[in-house]
């Protein structure tokens, strides 16, 4: 077999590269100072191997193969990205609207003249301070989102949703997560690349014979590439502390963090020796991640192990503790390693046998009827269902006009009309058989044939309004004149993950540059570069729980003094104790705010924005109460819990962070 062959050419490579090592450093040992063989001889055979077993492998494959497959993303991995990226944003403004006034408006905990970050410029958001004008921004977001998901002019919605979203993020930074980096990130680099070319709109109206193609390799896929391996790379190299190394107690520390930890990751707390490897599992995947993923030999076994070992580490995150989208877009980044030998066989398990084949016809007099051929085509996963003209048999064309519907014809010869049609091609569908199965009822049959007998009488007004979907001839190609910018895209991400390790400083990000444009010295000045990446949110940094997670937790209490007299706290509408509640992470109402409130712990750096916050509390509760239940003055308090080992009992500390005083009735606006 050739891996065999293969790996034996590297295995004597590693050999010959191993011995060669041992001799220069016994050689080196007689005349200096000892190198340390344990060290260099296995990484000189490692590397040996690896030399000799790709080399072996491009001599079958050749050389233009193997880089496809090293360098390159397969078409139907990026159509899972694209709709996955889309859903994310989706659920993101879902979950973001509950909180509409109190983060993005000006009557919220961050009004627009005291934001403090400086790219504020490229924000919409920032245009105005009533929600109504924020929640038409949310909206149109959504819309962009939606055509994207649907795959309608991808690379435009792509790009107006990744403005939109940065424009978001921009508004209120006090309340981003990794989750969101990594969203727009993805967004950006999707811009560059083809997400479209499968499962959507632009593929199945693209009737080019490019659309045989299965992968694209070119710079914005590598850098797709090189932005995963710094995702968990760097998030493994800034974990630096005994939590993570030789205690491996990270785990236990993370899930002791009661505002992030679910029910779930509360019972695993039972499993000390399932945290302790879990520590290490997360450690070395991040670290290795780089490495296994640019691997040169047999490159698609590696990531399809690397797929499955990063997608079990992100369902945990998303089952173990609430951390927002990250887990979720996780999943979704990781889904480009996927190679294609498995899409491939992924596709012969869903596909129908090939002989038995549906073809489908059309009214060739009606614009509307082959476009609605190719887009069910493509939305029920029946690529290989061959499109005719009706013309090309007077039968069916006879069938056609007579019943003004479309014609599916199966393989013995059958003739099938309107909502049956639509059953065929989804019994060719492995994956849909049971809900073709499921639609066969009376009840369905009767509502899908009165929906096809409307469209076919309104289908002249249906075709003008669908005017925008054209079929046409597009060629899969890279947009090789953006290559240039793709490199120094590659060189920024990689410079500004460098710039977080501790003790790294990146010259070119920083200091004044020279170029030559024309012949003429033209001098960039400092920081240029940096900010410019800045501008575009290229700016990312993965502590992810480094150095190690938080070592203390609690809770907030808001004791709150009404016009009446009565004592309560406003977070619960109960009488204020500082008794543990019985799950700190329900005293959040989401991620947003238990984001937002992390920092308010600390009253000497964020006294402000402290500050802030209880003008909103009082704005909130006086806008919904009657008058003698105003509220007069608040008291805000942290309830400290240093966490501690197991079986030590945990301390709670209270901590009054800050006393205001709510303006009186008279003095607040009408």
């Amino acid at each position: 077999m050739l891996w065999q062959r293969e790996f034996w050419v590297g295995f004597w490579g590693g050999a010959l590269a191993g011995s060669l090592a041992f001799t220069v450093t016994a050689t080196w040992a007689l005349f200096g100072d000892p190198v340390p063989q344990a060290t260099a001889i296995p990484w000189c055979a490692g590397l040996g191997f690896l030399l000799g077993a790709t080399g072996a492998q491009i001599q079958h494959t050749g050389l233009r193969r193997w880089a496809s497959q090293y360098f390159g993303v397969d078409l139907r991995a990026l159509a899972v990205l694209r709709i996955g990226l889309a859903t994310a944003v989706l659920v993101d403004l879902a979950m973001r609207a509950r909180d509409l006034t109190a983060h993005y408006s000006d009557a919220g905990t961050l009004p627009r003249n005291v934001n403090f970050f400086r790219p504020s410029h490229l924000s919409l958001h920032m245009l105005s301070g009533q929600a109504w004008v924020q929640g038409l921004l949310f909206a149109g977001a959504a819309v962009f989102a939606l055509l994207m998901l649907v795959g309608w002019r991808t690379r435009l919605m792509t790009a107006v949703s990744w403005f939109l979203l940065i424009s978001l993020q921009l508004r209120n930074p006090q309340i981003l997560t990794g989750g969101d980096t990594l969203l727009r990130l993805l967004l950006f680099l999707g811009m560059f690349l083809p997400l479209g070319a499968r499962y959507a709109v632009d593929s199945a109206l693209n009737v080019s014979l490019s659309q045989r193609r299965q992968r694209v390799a070119d710079l914005a896929t590598f850098a797709l590439l090189v932005q995963l391996a710094c995702v968990y790379g760097f998030a493994g190299l800034l974990k630096t502390s005994d939590q993570w190394h030789s205690h491996g107690s990270a785990a236990y520390y993370a899930l002791n963090i009661g505002m992030l930890t679910t029910p779930f990751g509360e019972w695993l707390l039972n499993f000390p020796r399932l945290l302790r490897a879990s520590t290490f599992y997360v450690l070395y995947l991040e670290l290795l991640t780089p490495l296994i993923l640019f691997v040169p030999w047999r490159n698609g076994l590696f990531r399809t192990v690397l797929f499955v070992l990063l997608l079990a580490m992100h369902v945990a995150f998303q089952l173990a503790m609430y951390l927002g989208v990250f887990p979720f877009v996780g999943m979704v980044a990781v889904s480009v390693l996927i190679p294609s030998a498995v899409w491939d066989w992924g596709w012969q398990k869903i596909r129908g046998h090939r002989g038995a084949r549906p073809v489908i016809y059309y009214d060739d007099t009606c614009p509307l009827g082959r476009r609605l051929a190719l887009l069910w085509r493509t939305l029920l996963l029946v690529g290989e269902v061959r499109i005719r003209r009706a013309s090309v048999d007077e039968t069916i064309a006879e069938l056609v006009k007579s019943e003004n519907s479309w014609v599916v014809a199966d393989a013995a010869g059958g003739r099938h009309l309107r909502f049956d049609a639509l059953r065929v091609l989804m019994r060719h569908n492995r994956l849909l058989r049971p809900l073709a199965q499921g639609l066969s009822g009376k009840p369905c049959a009767a509502l899908g044939n009165s929906l096809s007998r409307w469209a076919a009488a309104n289908r002249r007004w249906l075709g003008r309004l669908t005017c925008c979907l054209q079929v046409r001839r597009r060629r899969i190609r890279s947009w090789w004149v953006l290559q240039p910018v793709l490199l120094i895209v590659i060189a920024y991400i990689v410079s500004y993950n460098l710039k977080s390790l501790p003790g790294w400083r990146i010259s070119w990000l920083t200091a004044q540059t020279t170029i030559h444009l024309w012949g003429q010295p033209r001098l960039i000045p400092p920081q240029t570069v940096y900010q410019l990446g800045r501008q575009l949110r290229l700016d990312q940094n993965w502590q992810l729980f480094a150095p190690h997670p938080l070592l203390s937790d609690g809770w907030f209490v808001v004791k709150g003094y009404l016009q009446n007299g009565r004592q309560l706290d406003l977070r619960t509408g109960q009488p204020p104790t500082f008794a543990p509640p019985p799950r700190i992470a329900g005293t959040y109402p989401n991620m947003r705010w238990r984001k937002y409130m992390e920092k308010l712990r600390t009253p000497g750096r964020h006294t402000a924005d402290i500050r802030r916050f209880c003008q909103y509390l009082c704005r909130d509760w006086n806008a919904r109460h009657a008058p003698d239940e105003q509220l007069v003055r608040l008291e805000l308090y942290f309830v400290k819990e240093r966490t501690q080992p197991p079986h030590i009992p945990q301390r709670q500390v209270p901590q009054r962070v800050h006393t205001h005083s709510c303006p009186p009735l008279a003095a607040r606006a009408p």
